[in-house]
């Protein structure tokens, strides 16, 4: 009977060791071309969010089911590409 709780706290440690090392190994082998300044990488990334903010957009763009949030994905667009571009 002992051994129920032990074993439950070490398979909540085991989990939430997994939770820290799984997503981000997972993760960032994609993300070192980035994190390197590869061109090459980022350059197709750089010309989607040109040509997306290029065009003339308004809350309608983004459907997100509520108009206020439309609102603040136009704003977060225009704002993080401005921050993007320098």
């Amino acid at each position: 009977m002992g051994e129920r709780p032990v074993r439950r706290i070490a398979r909540a440690g085991l989990f939430v060791v997994a939770l820290q090392l799984v997503p981000h190994r997972l993760a960032a082998s994609d993300a070192i071309p980035f994190f390197d300044g590869d061109v090459a990488a980022t350059a197709p990334l750089e010309r989607a969010v040109a040509e997306l903010v290029a065009q003339p957009l308004s809350r309608h763009d983004f459907p997100t089911g509520s108009p206020v949030l439309n609102g603040e994905w136009l704003f977060a667009t225009f704002m993080m590409a401005g921050m993007g571009f320098g």
